[in-house]
């Protein structure tokens, strides 16, 4: 027979933040971490070393008039800043 003080213990307590928080940064493995920063660290360097700092549109099969219309953005905007048209 279940009482009221047993009914606590079926339920487990509460995380508190710190908690989530370390659930949270164990989620990802960290040689999956490392290897997300380190391919992004090698493509911020290619875009720095990149000869042509400035994109351009060149109508087609990949682009439509709806591109030209959003326009392109630089390559010295930050890749997770980027729109999804400068990203194609």
């Amino acid at each position: 027979m279940f009482t009221a003080t047993k009914s606590f213990e079926r339920f487990r307590q509460p995380k508190s933040v710190q908690d989530e928080k370390r659930s949270v940064d164990n989620a990802i493995p960290k040689s999956t971490a490392y290897k997300n920063k380190r391919s992004c660290k090698v493509f911020e360097e290619w875009k720095q070393d990149r000869v042509v700092k400035s994109c351009t549109l060149e109508l087609g099969v990949l682009f439509t008039t709806k591109d030209f219309e959003e326009g392109v953005q630089t390559l010295d905007t930050a890749i997770t800043d980027m729109s999804a048209c400068s990203l194609k």
